[in-house]
């Protein structure tokens, strides 16, 4: 039972067959049990085996049937009933119903247990990080401006020191440089912050006249469906027929994102579902990245939004759909929503993302819900191959086109 200083112990789970079973035998006697059948497994000099020499990686490798009989099996339905949350204010606002329409499980496990994923610390802004500086310098700069008749008389240089003064802001809000190293990375993400702004007032300059409302629009305790929340909007336009509800966004986005049961971001749903609906003119995704710079949504009128998109040459084209009347969208929203909130007070909290493996690639809550790594690991690879294969495939076909033309 010794090796050295070393000392071997039986593992827990042997602790249900009980010692008078394994003590003593041979390893004729064990058949399944014997040494040959673990992997990396070098048995004693000893003519007879003896179990107590059993590792623990060894244990975990016997035969299923074995712990069956030695261990009772209980299979639990998880589908009991969860007593609905407290009629409080709960954390989360909007995201919350966001995380039941991506799968309720995760909803539960993160707004009513706390279950977080760990962070992850790399060196520099992360992604989120990128995200916020951008809202915060867009924040800055229009707490200030105000208005788009003031951006328009603005000169060139002044508009190009101001974008760098909120730029810099933004970023030590963020992260305070304590290195060399740090100050140098942190200049360079000014750098291309205040560049990434310049863009995007050719998108607001380009827009019909407008008057920021307010930044970072702030309600508190709303009531959806049962549930009571905290709602933020990054900010409100005032235009001619009413108010434009914009969200920055940084990443892909489209106003296919507020479609179905379950939608991928229902924040601006669900902010236009608590404004008076006389006063709603527009919606939209301010899409602010290096790739794209437009205004994707919905407008009462043709001229609210447009022209709301500028491709990375510079060309301009419409993002925004026009609907006449807002109303009937809002209230389809409304139900939705409603529905999502309900799901969530009723303790909903079923393993089933909403467009698996895609919704689970970037979920904290693997380990907790146990879906197997190793079959999303494949279902994720295999994922990304069809979307290359059907990639290469519009490409092939668009360049067909262009020769044919």
């Amino acid at each position: 039972k010794r090796d050295g200083k070393l000392e071997f112990r039986p593992s827990p789970l042997l602790s249900e067959l009980g010692s008078s079973d394994l003590r003593g035998l041979g390893s004729s006697d064990l058949g399944d049990l014997a040494p040959s059948n673990f992997i990396d497994f070098e048995p004693s000099s000893s003519s007879s085996f003896n179990v107590g020499l059993i590792s623990a990686e060894a244990c975990i490798r016997l035969d299923r049937r074995r712990l069956e009989r030695a261990v009772d099996l209980e299979e639990f339905d998880g589908g009991g009933i969860i007593v609905p949350p407290p009629d409080t204010l709960l954390r989360g606002g909007a995201n919350l119903l966001k995380l039941q329409a991506l799968c309720p499980f995760r909803a539960f496990a993160e707004q009513r247990l706390g279950s977080s994923e760990l962070a992850v610390v790399e060196p520099g802004l992360n992604a989120m990080q990128r995200g916020s500086v951008v809202h915060s310098a867009l924040k800055m700069f229009w707490d200030d401006v105000k208005t788009q008749e003031k951006l328009k008389q603005m000169r060139p240089d002044e508009l190009r020191t101001m974008l760098d003064v909120v730029a810099k802001a933004a970023i030590e809000e963020e992260h305070q440089a304590k290195t060399l190293w740090e100050r140098t990375y942190l200049d360079l993400q000014r750098r291309w912050l205040a560049a990434l702004l310049d863009r995007w007032m050719e998108v607001e300059l380009a827009r019909p006249p407008f008057e920021v409302h307010s930044t970072e629009d702030a309600r508190s305790n709303v009531q959806v469906g049962k549930l009571r929340l905290n709602l933020r909007l990054d900010r409100v336009d005032a235009v001619e027929g009413g108010l434009v509800y914009l969200d920055y966004k940084t990443g892909d986005c489209s106003r296919k994102d507020w479609e179905g049961e379950r939608p991928d971001e229902p924040q601006l749903p669900l902010y236009a579902t608590q404004c008076d609906p006389a006063m709603l003119a527009g919606l939209a995704f301010a899409k602010v990245s290096a790739g794209e710079m437009c205004l994707s949504g919905y407008a009462i009128g043709p001229g609210i939004l447009k022209p709301a998109r500028f491709k990375q040459n510079g060309e301009p084209c419409s993002a925004a759909e026009v609907l006449e009347d807002l109303t009937g969208q809002v209230n389809e929203w409304k139900r939705v929503i409603e529905s999502l909130a309900d799901e969530f007070h009723r303790g909903v909290a079923t393993v089933t993302p909403k467009e698996y493996p895609k919704t689970c690639k970037h979920c904290g809550q693997r380990a907790f819900c146990r879906v197997s790594e190793s079959r999303l690991a494949l279902e994720m690879d295999a994922d990304d191959e069809d979307r290359d294969t059907s990639s290469a495939g519009r490409d092939g076909s668009a360049r067909g086109e262009e020769a044919s033309a």
